[in-house]
């Protein structure tokens, strides 16, 4: 390093990657769909009521314990009550970082949801997910909660061929790789 030179941030990356941007094949396409958010959803309370849906519904889902409202409460955007989203989800197709995929939501214009945007998207278009693929929704990472290691945790549901359901928490600092999909929300 020079001395007196800057040391970039992840945030720096990001932009930079964002505003330099091209055409990025390591994520392709794989469904495209709106979700309406109900004209009830209380962002601050969505993880309680997911949770408690879920229940009711008697469906295979596994969810993790840390997955609570007061956990991911710092999330970067609210979703709108009533708002309709365009919404797609992306196949990683090699093994991606977690700022790599910051870098291509922000080239989209995403909308980053967190754990909110994901358990919403679950329990109103379920039939969306990829079968046998983990699919993530990202936040800025220091929205993101952290364990006891000192990991921030990204939200991810896993969607198995025999109807099973699992919403877990993937490590911001690993890798992504041909097993994970990425959520995307953009405004209409």
């Amino acid at each position: 390093m020079v001395a007196g030179s800057i040391t970039p941030t992840s945030g720096d990356v990001i932009a930079s990657l964002s505003k330099h941007s091209v055409i990025d094949d390591r994520f392709g396409l794989l469904t495209s769909f709106q979700l309406t958010v109900p004209k009830g959803y209380t962002h601050g309370t969505q993880l309680t009521t997911f949770a408690e849906y879920e229940e009711q519904k008697s469906e295979r889902l596994y969810r993790s314990n840390d997955i609570t409202d007061k956990k991911y409460a710092g999330a970067t955007n609210q979703l709108v009550p009533g708002k309709t989203y365009g919404v797609k989800i992306f196949a990683i197709k090699q093994v991606v970082t977690s700022d790599d995929c910051l870098a291509f939501l922000a080239s989209r214009n995403a909308i980053l949801v967190g754990a909110q945007g994901i358990s919403l998207t679950r329990q109103l278009k379920k039939d969306e997910f990829p079968v046998g693929k983990w699919t993530v929704s990202f936040d800025k990472k220091e929205a993101l909660w952290r364990d006891g290691r000192g990991d921030r945790r990204v939200p991810d549901i896993f969607r198995d061929s025999g109807g099973g359901w699992c919403f877990s928490l993937g490590v911001f600092r690993c890798g992504w790789g041909g097993g994970f999909c990425l959520l995307c929300f953009c405004d209409f």
